[in-house]
């Protein structure tokens, strides 16, 4: 029994340090020179004992992993859906369960069974499994009635700071990214297991390093290439200079009808301001900025439109859309504003968050009640959204 325990324990250590270590690598931190080696722990960890074992593991790094990254999560949930501490941690832990760990077992599996067939090509598929577990957690069931992907916190977006490496992504999608910081990753482990076991040749390691270089050194210099040719294509295009504007509201205030005006007030003050200091020519508010229709308070619209007439700028913002009265339809909407208070576009949220925005299979664990608003419908593709930087995209929290 100890032997178990001990054996047990050596591998759900490191595997717990190096999740805490991947999370470091993103804000606020930002240690983003950490992810190329923060895998290696893990790596290691599924190599030692059995299939369970390396499964276990997995397990234990994503949801290690996903609390250090996103410690807000349990808080908000309590906050925001009037649930005690402990359910909304137990529904966190329920959720990176369900919607993550089982594409980290996936890889877990494929890596342990690479690791027993290949030596100088393991950290190239090491690499590509590891995307593909993360292409999957992305886009697999995505928009089916009952799950929705979850790509958060994937290896490539530490990088996106450093821009020689970031621009692969233009052709290859975060992707690319994630496939250099864990082709190093595997590589480095290799090297790590060589020194460790006197068996193992140090020199074919050393070589397995070289090849898990490639890709980054690849991805390096593409985005060297890239940055100076912007440079001379676009030497001096001007910029479109933009204000990002955040309330800081009570949550039991935002959708209490009788508060809607003076929530508003925040907003357009701050918007003001910005105005002034900077002249931004397009403002955002966040998702459900608005908690009421905005296309049935013609007095809230002109009110915003006299705020941005001031500054010349227009307002990209969010809040919820109702059609029909019978029964009404909602939609999680996201607005395009002219600097009249005019509606100039509209994109209604496609993925839905479940047991936020609506209930699968009818299970309502949501406390909180949004005004005459209890679920969303999911919206119809629509095009870009015209702003004065061109046609946007829109994507909505969690798309």
């Amino acid at each position: 029994m100890r032997v178990r325990a001990k054996r047990f324990l050596s591998a759900a250590l490191p595997a717990a340090a190096s999740a805490a270590a991947y999370a470091l690598t993103f804000p606020p931190t930002n240690f983003r020179l950490l992810a190329w080696v923060a895998l290696v722990p893990l790596f290691v960890a599924i190599r030692r004992g059995g299939l369970w074992q390396a499964l276990f593991v997995a397990w234990l790094w994503c949801v290690v992993g996903s609390y250090v990254a996103g410690d807000w999560f349990p808080r908000s949930v309590a906050a925001y859906f009037h649930q005690s501490l402990l359910v909304a941690t137990a529904l966190f832990a329920l959720v990176y369960t369900a919607m993550t760990a089982p594409y980290f077992m996936a890889f877990a599996a494929a890596y342990r069974a690479l690791s027993r067939r290949f030596q100088l090509l393991l950290p190239l598929l090491s690499a590509a499994a590891w995307v593909a577990a993360e292409l999957g957690r992305g886009r697999l069931f995505t928009a089916t009635p009952f799950f929705i992907g979850n790509p958060w916190g994937l290896a490539g977006y530490a990088q996106a700071g450093f821009l020689p490496l970031a621009q692969i992504a233009s052709v290859t999608g975060i992707y690319g990214v994630s496939f250099a910081v864990v082709c190093v990753n595997a590589a480095v482990t290799e090297l790590w297991l060589a020194l460790r076991d006197p068996q193992r040749p140090t020199r074919r390691a050393l070589v397995g390093l070289g090849f898990g270089a490639l890709p980054a050194l690849a991805a390096l210099l593409y985005g060297q290439l890239a940055l100076l040719g912007a440079e001379r294509v676009h030497p001096t295009s001007p910029a479109t200079k933009i204000a990002i504007v955040q309330g800081n509201l009570d949550v039991g205030s935002r959708w209490r009808s009788d508060l809607y005006g003076r929530n508003l007030e925040v907003y357009l003050r701050l918007t003001l301001e910005a105005g002034e200091a900077d002249r931004p020519a397009i403002v955002f508010w966040p998702e459900a900025a608005m908690t009421f229709f905005l296309e049935d308070e013609p007095l809230y619209q002109k009110a915003i439109g006299r705020v941005l007439s001031q500054g010349g700028a227009e307002l990209i913002a969010g809040g919820p859309r109702v059609v029909g009265p019978d029964p009404p339809v909602y939609f999680n909407s996201i607005y395009a504003i002219a600097e009249d208070g005019s509606i100039r576009g509209r994109y209604d949220k496609e993925y839905l968050v479940p047991f936020a925005e609506y209930f699968p299979f009818g299970i309502d664990v949501l406390k909180r009640r949004f005004g005459r608003i209890r679920v969303f419908d999911r919206g119809q593709a629509t095009g870009p959204l015209p702003t004065r930087a061109g046609p946007a995209g829109v994507l909505v929290c969690n798309e």
